[in-house]
């Protein structure tokens, strides 16, 4: 996604005669560049996202490792290759 495209995306418009919504949420899925490290469930972690152009921080929390789930994938001829999933939790645990 364009950088552009991303702040459209991050406005508080949403059309028609809606009101303004309260707050914000992000959800962020995908894999990372660096696979390395595998976190156990139960882990604290913070996450910080920040924008590409200055690095302003856009988002920052801390959480915990929720849940740690194995997906199947599938690829053409049969092959099988394991995701290991890492579900974050931001806020208080409870």
């Amino acid at each position: 996604m364009a950088v552009m495209e991303a702040e459209k995306q991050l406005s508080l418009e949403v059309g028609g005669e809606e009101e303004a919504p309260s707050a914000a949420t992000f959800k962020i899925g995908g894999a990372l560049a660096d696979r390395r490290r595998e976190l156990p469930k139960g882990a604290d972690v913070l996450v910080t996202v920040t924008a590409l152009d200055g690095g302003e921080v856009i988002v920052r929390g801390r959480g915990f490792v929720r849940s740690v789930s194995f997906i199947d994938h599938h690829e053409e001829g049969g092959r099988v290759w394991v995701e290991r999933a890492h579900s974050i939790k931001l806020g208080e645990r409870g």
